[in-house]
This record gives structure tokens, C-alpha cells and sequence, in this order.
């Protein structure tokens, strides 16, 4: 069983991730898939960008976390604590950067910070 496997559809916006269910003899795949879409577009003309519907990275690492956290207050691990950390960490400087971009007027582009 690949745990880490799934399908990109849609220009890269788009996942089909396998959904599986714990039985007597472990965790088992169902056959069936899961679809997420992340949003994506931009608010400038100057950006040739194909706009498309769906949840922000930020949403879904968000229930990632507390998802793990329900799970490691019932089965605390040293692992479990480390991986909250690490992706904590991670939602912390997807937020930071959401912050400078929209000090710098760049929120919602695909317009480099480097450029200019």
C-alpha cells in the first residue's frame, strides 16, 4: 500500500488522494478517492494565469494540525510532537509571507518580490 500516492488533475490545482479505513487487519485502502482543488488566479491583468476555485494551502495544513493534535493527545509520541512543530512552523511562515505580500501590495499576484 503506497500511503503517499495520488493523482494531480486540473493544471496542477486539482488532487485525487486515495481514501482508506481501518479494519482488523490495519488501515486498507477503499477504492475510493478524495478530491481537493486549491484556489488559484491573480488579481492582475498582467498575470496569464488560469483562475480556478478552491482551498488555500494555509486552510488545509491548518486541519492537518488539528487533526494530529486530536490524534496525539490521545497516542502522545515524540514523533507526533515533532511533526506538529515542523508543520506549525511551516503554517507560521506561509502566514508571515501572506502578511509582507499584502504590506507590499503583492497579495493575490503572481508578481515576485524579487522584481522591481
Amino acid at each position: 500500500m503506497d500511503t503517499l500516492a495520488f493523482t494531480t488533475g486540473k493544471g496542477g490545482t486539482a488532487y485525487e488522494l486515495p481514501r482508506y479505513r481501518v479494519t482488523k487487519g490495519g488501515i486498507e485502502p477503499t477504492g475510493e478517492a478524495t478530491r481537493i482543488e486549491f484556489v488559484r488566479g491573480s488579481g492582475s491583468a498582467a498575470d496569464p494565469v488560469t483562475s480556478a476555485d478552491g482551498i488555500l494551502v494555509e486552510t488545509l495544513l491548518n486541519v492537518i494540525i488539528r487533526d494530529l493534535e486530536h490524534k496525539h493527545a490521545r497516542v502522545p509520541a515524540e514523533e507526533g510532537e515533532r511533526t506538529l512543530n515542523h508543520l506549525r512552523s511551516a503554517l507560521d511562515a506561509l502566514n508571515a509571507r501572506t502578511y509582507r505580500r499584502q504590506m507590499r501590495g503583492l497579495l493575490g499576484t503572481y508578481q515576485s518580490e524579487r522584481s522591481g
